[in-house]
């Protein structure tokens, strides 16, 4: 460890971490803000920018020390933690795509800084006590805040925050769950379940009285977020701390008995809960089939990459194209993407390979074995603990032990089937526990309190005092600039309507005060340590980390900017243009700001101050000219955050919009007559979906196969090719005739090029009812009917879903699950597409359509809509509906009409009027009905 030392700069560096640390994740947990697009961004933007500072003091303070901090026994036992920083780096040069790896790759890095500064100041009493009192606050925070959230859900009305007892924007996101300041109930639910054990413990030392209601309040939280996932955390954690307390903690055997059966007791609650939510109401079934099938592909993706692994964080980058079909199915949406494995032991071995999994169970079994052996000294012996302590007294840090042991191992099993750790609410606390039980095993017994100064020998100045001055006038500078931009660019972030606006009031001061305390004190701190630094590589590392802070903190603006474009996207506001400057001026007065600016000008953008300035302080010429309609905030959003996926592919989806509006001024202008006018709609319409190509193809670089991509690239073509077949007519018609054939040649190009896309996408996702009938479309325009055929066949067979590989006892077929004619069925020898949960039937009614319209074979168009009327429940249901039934079948009536066309057109006019005569049953009013009878239809 790092003693306590009279040196100025190593003193200051350590006082800064004392309160930092701690600090640090109270504000993971209770932080949010409500004006990016994703609300868990800001708890990512306080890992990345506080976690780089806090590393960054860390190794000031190891720099000034000049020593490692670790004697060589100790760096045995931090070993484990070092191989996972290192398997990470490895990870991510062998990724094959590394913006895709980026992000996790970033918190791998943080992650491990965080156990590090954990175990080099975490080092007494006082020390563990000041950590644990501060995650105990966060709880508190974050349950009370959650315990409002019920009250206002139950005994407010509906609204905007001024009518609630919730003062922000967010009330009610998730319904009657509660959610706390985490923005899911799940990533709350999953923190809460980390953090009882640790309270329990606590209790068990201290007795404090106020602890069993907060506990209370943390379970009721839990329960009150709906999430099934935390029984199975509670349950895990429950085990352990069981199994702890009464191995090491209870002599007499009439406790260990209450203790066990009271453990037991809770472990058979949560498994009945659990097996009763899975199996018996079916409120889980579809979350535990969800897993089977996820894991199955996962080790698939292991097995072709089981020694180095697939890259860290690559996941959600691989994963659709060995996604089984059952997945579309259970989901019932087909625009979701998967990101992790849920079960983390299975994604470290996907990430790192079998190397580094290897390291994962070794760091695991290091900190178990370690922890079971401390507790075995500290519990027999304790007056091991130091001289101050009682022999019959357990020791102090035994309870901590107790604690975070068992929040850690309660994870750790907790996420055999769920990937909480994943996600920065989960994943900061977990490593934080692997850091204190690190330490704790390292330093036991502990001390109360540091020792005090020794005498050292005076710290060695660089020799290069004039090196080391202007270094360190640079490094101030530096920070200087780095806080007043990003001061600057969160006012920017902030807007002034917030202050204004009862609704946002509360939020605007609340971020204000914590960012201007947080961002203040970390700037004054790298400017107080530079100057007492004694070393160049001290403060070049706080200079490194005040760079690194800039495209940090470009994420953060990112996610803001992504969400300003998503609204300008709605209103239809594409792009800066005179044409919308009137529909801007309807907008808040925040919004026009970001539009076309608001401040008098001052700079040139292109002159070489202008330029300059931009580079320092960009936000000077956002508020002079703004930044413009959706795609200029999406290209600003790839200026900061050029591993955002989801802006590349949005901005495909705005210039495809934006396309659309030019195809309609285009056949408009033709329509008038007017074909030079046309011609350069035209060109505009190619331009733009041309440039909606080039977005999804920036989309392919960072995800292959992200979402629905490929069906998207698809539609856009199939579009393109109507449009301009829709063309040729028109151009005849004025005489153009080289015009028309070349929009019938480009029409049959764009046509082809939509069918190769909807071809790959079946690849990936071999259920979606559109990509068929898409395809199916197509070729007919090309004039392929046979081919069309084969695709309502294909997707009616579901051919993919059925092959064997696919089965899993049967391919969870569970007849009891849903509406009659509906059954949830995933893959089985008997699946078919029309006949499972979340069936197309209309499929039929499509085929039908084919046979009637182009194949002219009525006789099998009468079969095909048949068949979609027998899918569904029947006439009964909608004579006696029964209420809270799986899902509704509005296409029912539809079906029975195409019916009656296809028995008329057979000539079968008795069936004809017999299903007239059902559908009147159903639906007396319906307007077929009546423009062809007048009344009920006689037979």
């Amino acid at each position: 460890m790092i003693a306590k030392t009279n040196i100025s700069s190593v003193e200051h560096s350590s006082k800064y971490l004392d309160k930092a640390f701690p600090i640090f994740f109270f504000l993971m947990a209770v932080a949010f803000y409500l004006r990016t697009y994703d609300s868990a961004q800001v708890k990512i933007t306080i890992l990345q920018m506080v976690g780089i500072i806090l590393i960054a003091l860390w190794f000031y303070k190891v720099f000034e020390s000049g020593h490692w901090p670790f004697t060589r026994n100790q760096t045995y036992l931090i070993l484990p933690i070092i191989a996972m920083f290192f398997s990470g780096i490895l990870s991510f040069l062998h990724s094959p795509l590394p913006w895709g790896s980026f992000d996790f790759f970033l918190r791998r890095i943080i992650y491990i800084g965080i156990a590090m500064i954990a175990v080099t100041e975490m080092t007494t009493l006082m020390d563990f006590r000041r950590i644990t009192n501060w995650l105990i606050l966060a709880i508190a925070v974050s349950t009370i805040y959650g315990l409002i959230q019920w009250i206002d859900f139950n005994f407010f009305p509906p609204g905007p925050p001024t009518v609630g007892l919730d003062k922000f924007v967010w009330r009610r996101a998730f319904g009657e769950r509660v959610f706390s300041t985490f923005g899911n109930p799940n990533f709350y639910s999953n923190f809460l379940v980390i953090m009882i054990p640790v309270m329990v413990a606590v209790y068990w030392k201290t007795r404090k009285f106020y602890l069993l209601p907060l506990i209370a309040l943390t379970l009721t939280n839990i329960y009150w977020t709906g999430s099934k996932g935390p029984a199975v955390g509670v349950l895990a954690g429950t085990a352990v701390f069981g199994f702890l307390f009464t191995r090491f903690f209870v002599r007499s055997l009439k406790i260990r008995l209450a203790v066990f059966g009271s453990a037991g007791l809770i472990i058979l609650i949560m498994s009945s809960f659990i097996y009763y939510k899975i199996f018996i109401a079916r409120g889980g079934f579809t979350s535990f089939t969800f897993r089977i099938y996820t894991w199955l592909s996962t080790w698939e993706m292991i097995r072709d990459n089981p020694v180095l692994g697939n890259g860290i964080g690559t996941f959600w980058v691989i994963y659709p194209a060995y996604r089984r079909p059952a997945i579309f199915h259970i989901e019932g949406k087909h625009n979701t993407e998967t990101d992790h494995a849920e079960n983390e032991h299975l994604e470290v071995w996907f990430d790192d390979g079998i190397i580094g999994m290897g390291l994962w169970v070794w760091l695991i079994l290091t900190l178990v074995v370690g922890i079971y052996k401390a507790l075995a000294i500290l519990t027999t012996q304790p007056a091991r603990a130091g001289p101050n302590k009682n022999n019959s007294e357990i020791p102090e840090e035994a309870y901590y032990m107790l604690g975070f042991t068992s929040g850690m191992l309660g994870m750790l099993l907790h996420n055999n089937s769920d990937v909480s750790m994943r996600f920065v609410s989960s994943g900061t606390p977990f490593w934080l526990l692997v850091g204190l039980n690190s330490a704790l095993i390292m330093y036991s017994p502990l001390p109360e309190k540091p020792p005090s100064n020794p005498m050292q020998k005076a710290p060695v100045i660089e020799q290069n005092e004039g090196v080391m001055t202007v270094l360190k006038i640079l490094t101030m500078a530096t920070v200087g600039i780095v806080a007043f931009r990003i001061l600057r660019e969160f006012d920017w972030c902030q807007g002034r309507d917030g202050m204004l606006n009862p609704n946002e009031a509360p939020h605007f001061f609340i971020t204000w005060a914590v960012f201007l305390l947080v961002w203040g004190a970390c700037a004054c701190w790298f400017i107080d340590l530079v100057r007492k630094a004694t070393k160049l590589i001290s403060v070049t590392a706080i200079a490194i980390a005040t760079i690194l802070l800039v495209p940090c903190w470009g994420f953060f603006m990112g996610d803001v900017n992504h969400n300003r474009a998503i609204f300008f996207s709605k209103q239809g506001i594409w792009t800066k243009s005179p044409e919308y400057d009137s529909r801007v001026a309807q907008f808040p007065r925040e919004y026009q700001i970001m539009y076309g600016g608001g401040s008098p000008s001052m700079f040139e953008n292109d002159s070489a101050l202008g330029k300059i300035i931009n580079f320092l302080l960009p936000d000077v010429f956002w508020r002079q000219n703004g930044i413009g309609g959706a795609l200029e905030h999406y290209y600003q959003v790839h200026k900061e955050s050029p591993h955002f996926i989801m802006a590349h592919y949005f901005r495909g989806n705005v210039y495809n919009d934006w396309g659309s509006d030019y195809a309609r001024r285009t056949q408009e202008a033709f329509s008038k007559g007017d074909i030079a006018q046309a011609e350069i709609y035209r060109k505009k319409t190619d331009d733009l979906w041309g440039k909606a190509m080039s977005a999804y193809a920036d989309t392919r670089r960072l995800g292959p196969n992200y979402v629905q991509m490929h069906h998207q690239v698809g539609t856009v073509h199939q579009k393109w090719g109507d449009f301009l077949m829709g063309l040729a007519p028109l151009a005849d018609q004025f005489g153009q005739k080289a015009l028309a054939e070349e929009y019938r040649k480009e029409a049959r190009n764009h046509w082809s090029e939509a069918v190769n896309n909807y071809l790959l996408y079946y690849k990936i996702d071999p259920v979606f009812d559109q990509n068929y009938y898409r395809l199916a479309q197509v070729y007919i325009q090309l004039g392929e009917p046979d081919k069309a055929e084969q695709m309502y066949i294909d997707h009616l067979a579901a051919k993919e879903c059925r092959k064997p590989y696919h089965f899993i006892h049967g391919g969870f077929v569970d007849k009891n699950w849903g509406a009659e004619n509906d059954y949830y069925d995933l893959a089985s020898p008997n699946h078919t597409h029309d006949h499972v949960i979340n069936g197309k039937p209309e499929a039929w009614m499509y085929l039908g359509d084919f046979y009637m319209q182009i194949r002219n074979e009525p006789l099998k168009a009468e079969e095909a809509y048949k068949r979609a009327t027998e899918c569904e429940p029947g006439d009964e249901y909608y004579l006696n509906p029964i209420p809270n039934k799986i899902r509704t079948f509005p296409d029912f009536p539809t079906f029975l009409k195409r019916l009656a066309y296809a028995y008329a057109r057979n000539g079968k006019n008795q069936l004809a009027i017999q299903t007239w005569q059902r559908l009147q049953k159903i639906n007396p009013s319906d307007p077929d009905l009546i423009r062809l009878f007048g009344q009920k239809p006689k037979a």
